[in-house]
């Protein structure tokens, strides 16, 4: 996604320095496993967003590499992040295109 823009590509190991390591919030119990959220994930995936421009395949992409749940992020939606940005692309392609927006 964000080649189609044409922003620079962040790499996965500083992607993965901004959110908060995940050893120790990880918990057994009942015969399952539950992600504790650390406080400091709302701040750290705020600079995330920051970092990577909004761009929701990078976002997914460090949260699953660093082991964080895609849910315990509040206010994250993958599907709707990518319906918004594709939009966003799309306008501003129709507005480079034909010189007006819908």
């Amino acid at each position: 996604m964000c080649a189609m823009l044409d922003l620079p590509q962040v790499t996965m190991p500083e992607l993965l320095s901004i959110l908060p390591d995940t050893e120790g919030y990880w918990i057994d119990e009942g015969g399952g496993r539950s992600f504790m959220v650390p406080d400091s994930l709302k701040e750290a995936f705020e600079k995330l967003r920051d970092k990577v421009e909004n761009c929701p395949a990078c976002l997914l992409a460090a949260l699953r590499q660093k082991g964080i749940p895609v849910g315990a992020v509040e206010g994250f939606d993958f599907k709707q992040e990518c319906e918004s940005w594709w939009g966003d692309f799309n306008e501003t392609q129709r507005q480079n295109d034909y010189g007006y927006a819908y």
